[in-house]
């Protein structure tokens, strides 16, 4: 405790010593935790025995329990008699520190004891997400061993996550690799055991890394997991990759040794074994146990037997996640029944990326499940029988499943910039327990910085400029966006104070614009994520450092490169093409082709067309939600066929994209009047001047990024009209529409110019790093090959395609309240008791379950409204049910209810589970918070 103030005001904390749960550590650290902050407000925190007789002072008794409905970590606050005191009542020390914490989120700068006790929210608190992780990846030994093993780093960046209430921490090792796909030269702490310790009776070594590197490495972990324990936290390892050898083509800086086929499995069960021995802070693992972790899956169940079977002989209570992509029944059965093990299945929330809160209406039809080709042994589970696996939640969320469910959010839309949206938080917080899922991890910002073995391109601090750059305390940028993620998934309705007092001191009198401007732009790449789905992948899609894809279509024409120009090492090892050709020199190795510029632009428009079908340009990328969203070409076709639905179009997109950045205008006109005001050292009231200097050139960047792809999706629809109809005034207007986006993408060159390196470097591939500037040269060649186009195409009148556009239809109050749940087996009828102004209703459902396509049956017109019966065979199913309407008035325009709100953030459809599900759940646990 710190020094105490015998004239200061006090607070007394009152707790039983002799109970286990109010003396644990989670429950020390709280109490520390307020008495630092409350001592530098100037109130005094003391501690007394719950038993001894209250002197009057105003204070907080720790006392058990909630009630006979008690979940983990819920908290109680209570009036204790006279004025002045308060029983905080819990079951758990997380129940206990989240309590002790609401004292922080009460206290006001010069407030009294009495403000303090009065600002504490009565009545229980409940988490609404049971699981709420962060995940840091170790990427680069060159790199991250800095933060690693820096003690003083982890007590900050632990703290803040604690406080923040996350109840999760995710270390990660090898995740940046894939394996088959990948050229691997870094592979330090991949294969994790050899980094750490000698396993008896194997002779297995990882070359370099001698034995008291191996206890410094060890003692790290240790730290870490004791470190995480002592907050309260769940404490798991990600061991993303198993494999030992990464090919010939591979350079491996520190080569495994002394490991073949006959030996692997049994050593990965030794070397598992002995890291719960050494380590006790772990509580669980997450396994990539498809073929990109290093095991073939013809057989993969039998090497993964052997390591659960050794986590289970430890004795310890241990979580067990499998990434979903891949997992299969023999996987699932391998792992059940276990003693101590709980088996999780983790999915992707939205590909490798970040989109909104929702979960997909539907998937890409390319995710679909696929006969397996002869000789995929490697790959058969997860390319083709079970593909529909691979990004999303998949066929995971049967009520009668044998594993939980999580979600994690994958860094592929936004590592490097601020994120701070209220709003989207507050969606997550409701939509990750979408299903009965458990919550979900997030990948922290900067992950995968240094993939590949890139740090010669600089720090992990991308900074440049002196004033802006922060060492390993980089993380401290984003501390507002932990924030938000962390307190509005415990709890989506939180006090915005909550999150208000940080801005508060570290932005001073510009808190406001700041929150206002990142809620808005927040969400300008997460929309663009969800309708431009360009790759699953987040090494070839990053919308956030956009590598162009064409409008034109004589970009890509032709005989495609990969034909022209095979990468030798494609055909003699079978590595993927995609990730195969290195165009980097300097990166490469031995030079086995030579590429000409042009070539070089035009393989990395192929590259980034691999993971989309039949798409020759920007026009016939998917939507990730297919469901919801049309892509440029369907929404063109449907306008030519004379048909128009209820999905949203790429010009709604435009529209939202530009309110997004119109809504922030004046903020950043006042943040940047703020950023040019003295340092508060000489009496400025701007909080950090640093800080603001950051958040003002990232919200610059996502800005001009809004303005870029809202005029790129326009002039995109222009250019598939000029496609469609032969209209030349379409080209002309697409040209018309491009020329400003290209230049507010220009734009953000001179804005990030001596702020970030000029290389940022997550990964070796041209698309994994870069700059903003870099982009600029395929933009205008994309703009000069439809110069070109128009100039040789004649003048053949003009088409009135986008005068049929209707706009869509008005917000309508529906009458509808969904049913509380559905019986199995029988018939579940819909209704709509009133529908003001709808002409037409068409109810849309599936189950939850990504493999199925969504059904859907015209509703009939009742007296007061309309209805639809969903038949028996339907719902005799295990799996939850969702559905929505869309709707047409009379004049033929068309919309979705729910659909998505102003905010983006809400659930655009009904969500049913069955009775019997229903009955079950009512018994263990109270639902989560919108779910």
């Amino acid at each position: 405790m710190p020094e105490i103030d015998p004239s200061a005001p006090r607070l007394v904390i009152r707790r039983d010593p002799e109970s286990p749960i109010q003396s644990d550590p989670a429950v020390d650290w709280a109490v520390q935790q307020v008495a630092d902050a409350l001592t530098a407000n100037g109130i005094t925190v003391a501690e007394m025995s719950a038993d001894k007789v209250s002197s009057g002072e105003p204070d907080v008794e720790l006392a058990a329990s909630v009630g006979a409905d008690r979940l983990p970590e819920s908290y109680l606050f209570e009036e204790a008699g006279p004025s002045g005191r308060l029983v905080l009542r819990a079951d758990d020390p997380r129940g206990f520190s989240y309590g002790l914490l609401d004292l922080l989120d009460a206290a006001e700068p010069g407030g009294t004891v009495a403000d303090l006790l009065d600002g504490i929210g009565r009545g229980r608190h409940d988490a609404a997400v049971p699981v709420r992780g962060i995940q840091r990846n170790f990427c680069n030994v060159d790199q991250d061993s800095e933060w690693f093993h820096d003690r003083g780093f982890w007590t900050e960046y632990l703290d803040w996550l604690a406080t923040s209430r996350f109840n999760r921490f995710h270390l990660a090792f090898a995740m940046q690799y894939n394996y088959s796909h990948d050229t691997v030269t870094d592979n330090y702490l991949c294969l994790v055991y050899p980094f750490l310790f000698e396993v008896d009776g194997y002779q297995v070594a990882a070359e370099g890394v001698d034995a008291e590197e191996q206890r410094r490495n060890l003692d790290s972990l240790r730290f870490v997991a004791a470190e995480t324990k002592r907050r309260g936290l769940h404490f798991q390892l990600g061991l993303w990759n198993h494999a030992y050898d990464y090919g010939a083509e591979s350079r491996e800086r520190f080569p495994i040794t002394g490991l073949d086929e006959g030996n692997h499995a049994d050593y990965s069960a030794a070397g598992l074994a002995k890291l719960l021995d050494e380590c006790p802070g772990i509580d669980g693992f997450t396994f990539r146990v498809h073929y990109e972790g290093g095991i073939a899956e013809a057989g993969h169940e039998i090497f993964w037997d052997k390591v659960f079977s050794a986590a289970s002989r430890s004795g310890r209570d241990l979580e067990i996640d499998m990434h979903a992509k891949g997992v299969d029944q023999l996987l699932l059965d391998s792992l059940a029944g276990k003693p101590g093990l709980r088996p999780v299945i983790s999915a992707k929330y939205w590909a490798e990326h970040c989109g909104l809160p929702y979960h997909q209406v539907s998937i890409r039809d390319r995710e679909a499940a696929r006969p397996v080709d002869p000789g995929a042994d490697l790959r058969g589970v997860t390319n083709f029988s079970r593909r529909f696996t691979r990004y999303g939640y998949g066929d995971f969320l049967s009520e009668e499943r044998q594993a939980d469910l999580m979600f994690r959010i994958w860094p592929g839309t936004q590592r490097l910039l601020l994120a701070g949206s209220p709003d989207l938080a507050a969606g997550f917080g409701r939509s990750s327990t979408f299903g009965g899922a458990r919550g979900m991890d997030v990948c922290e910002p900067l992950s995968f910085k240094g993939r590949d073995d890139t740090a010669a391109f600089g720090d992990r601090d991308p900074y440049v400029d002196p004033e802006l750059r922060m060492g390993t305390a980089v993380w401290k940028k984003y501390k507002y966006g932990y924030l938000l993620l962390g307190r509005l998934m415990h709890d989506p309705d939180a006090d915005p104070r909550v999150w208000r007092r940080h801005l508060t001191d570290t932005y001073g009198e510009a808190a406001a614009a700041v929150e206002a401007a990142l809620n808005s732009l927040s969400k300008v790449l997460p929309l663009v994520t969800v309708v431009h789905g360009a790759s699953g992948s987040n090494n070839l899609y990053w919308p956030e450092m956009y590598n162009n894809l064409p409008i034109s279509a004589r970009i890509h024409s032709g005989t495609p490169i990969s034909e022209r120009k095979p990468d030798p090492r494609a055909e003699k090892y079978g590595i993927s093409y995609a990730y195969s050709a290195q165009l980097d020199d300097e990166a490469r190795g031995e030079a086995l082709i030579d590429y000409t510029e042009q070539e070089k632009a035009e393989l990395l428009t192929e590259l980034l067309l691999h993971d989309t079908d039949d798409a020759v340009n920007w026009g016939g990328i998917s939507p990730f939600d297919p469901g919801l969203f049309s892509s440029v070409d369907e929404f063109v076709d449907d306008l030519v066929a004379g048909r128009q639905s209820a999905k949203y179009t790429p010009l709604e997109v435009a529209e939202l994209l530009d309110g997004l950045v119109r809504s922030a205008q004046d903020h950043l006109a006042l943040l940047d009047v703020a950023s040019t005001e003295p340092d508060p050292s000489s009496g400025s009231r701007t909080g950090d001047h640093s800080q603001l200097r950051r958040t003002l050139v990232d919200l610059q960047i996502l800005s001009r990024l809004g303005t870029f792809f809202a005029g790129k999706f326009r002039a995109a629809v222009h250019y598939a009209v000029f496609r469609a109809t032969g209209d030349r005034s379409q080209l002309a207007a697409s040209i018309t529409v491009y020329r400003p986006a290209r230049d507010a993408f220009a734009e953000i060159g001179g804005i990030s110019a001596d702020v970030y390196q000029s290389r940022i470097a997550f990964g070796k591939e041209p698309y994994e790093g870069g700059s903003w500037a870099d982009r600029v040269p395929a933009i205008d060649r994309d703009l000069a090959a439809l110069e070109a186009e128009l100039a040789g195409v004649a003048d053949r009148g003009r088409s009135a395609l986008l005068d049929t556009v209707r706009p869509r239809m008005a917000p309508v109050e529906l009458g509808h309240q969904p049913p509380d749940s559905f019986a199995r087996g029988q018939e579940l009828e819909i209704r709509v008791s009133s529908a003001p102004d709808v002409e037409q209703m068409i109810l849309h459902y599936r189950h939850v379950d990504q493999s199925q396509r969504l059904q859907q049956i015209a509703m009939t017109r009742s007296e007061d409204g309309f209805f639809a019966v969903i038949g028996k065979d339907y719902t005799d199913t295990d799996y939850p049910l969702m559905y929505f309407f869309s709707l047409q008035d009379r004049s033929g325009r068309r919309t979705f209810a729910p659909g998505l709100d102003a905010s983006l953030a809400n659930q655009p459809y009904h969500l049913l589970h069955s009775n019997e599900y229903r009955a079950i759940r009512s018994t263990t646990e109270q639902p989560a918070k919108g779910n």
